[in-house]
């Protein structure tokens, strides 16, 4: 059984970490198709919040009746103007990472222990 290099022990884990990055950053853009905002008055449908788990995208739909007033999601941007707060985004991004990465850890660590028991 041979070890592997430092090099190639370094390039799996920038690897993994490149990784983790772009599935947060993926989950965190994909977020506001999965978030709704409840809407209790007219003048809440300025500002529709999106996205999880902060609101980072921001959407105004008073264009829309206000007669049916329940949840909404994301609609249009070509019709409702739309802002992003990205400073909420990078956070959204950098919780996810955490979680990501300590979730890949701890399959790391259970991975392991399982080998070694099975004495691979």
């Amino acid at each position: 059984m041979t070890k592997p290099d430092a090099r190639s022990t370094g390039t799996r884990w920038i690897r993994l970490v490149l990784l983790v990055v772009g599935a947060a950053v993926l989950l965190t853009l994909t977020s506001p198709l999965l978030d709704d905002d409840d809407v209790v008055r007219e003048s809440d449908m300025a500002s529709i919040d999106l996205g999880l788990p902060m609101p980072w995208l921001h959407q105004d739909q008073t264009g829309y009746d206000p007669s049916v007033l329940s949840s909404r999601g994301l609609m249009s941007p070509w019709e409702n103007p739309t802002s992003a707060s990205v400073g909420y985004f990078l956070a959204d991004v950098a919780l996810l990472f955490v979680v990501l990465l300590a979730l890949t850890a701890l399959l790391a660590v259970a991975i392991g222990r399982v080998r070694s028991s099975r004495g691979t």
